[in-house]
């Protein structure tokens, strides 16, 4: 633990703030784009519908898995949707996707339970999942 503990501290104090830490190995094929390259605000917004109602052959697991792989550790990138007529409510979006990760119940699989928080974490980092967070009773 100490040495994981010396490795993350390291690489956060030389600039690397999205270092993680996962049991499994990361699986590359799920990126949608490549490594040097964020989503766009639809692509991202895509990622997060998907996770809140899964298309027919999918497990929305691996949907989990997907937004983890394409959104940085850090959080979203686009919080806050631009401003038109047909734009979304981004917030709510936000909240319906924390909603949707929440209601997951995965046992004791550990893998899952995994990509489930690291998930949370993602959402939680915008101020919109934050305020989410917080907004819950008791």
């Amino acid at each position: 633990d100490l040495i994981l503990t010396s490795l993350i501290d390291g690489s956060r104090a030389s600039g690397n703030q999205y270092i993680f830490i996962t049991c499994s190995k990361y699986d590359r094929a799920l990126r949608i784009i490549p490594y040097k390259f964020l989503l766009d605000e639809d692509t991202e917004s895509q990622c997060m519908r998907h996770v809140i109602s899964v298309p027919p052959g999918l497990k929305r697991y691996d949907l989990i898995r997907r937004f983890n792989a394409n959104v940085p550790y850090g959080g979203l990138t686009y919080t806050v949707s631009q401003e038109g007529f047909f734009t979304e409510n981004k917030a709510k979006t936000i909240v319906a996707c924390l909603e949707s990760v929440l209601m997951e119940n995965f046992g004791n699989e550990i893998n899952k339970c995994e990509a489930q928080l690291q998930c949370l974490h993602r959402l939680f980092a915008s101020k919109s999942g934050f305020q989410a967070f917080t907004a819950v009773p008791g």
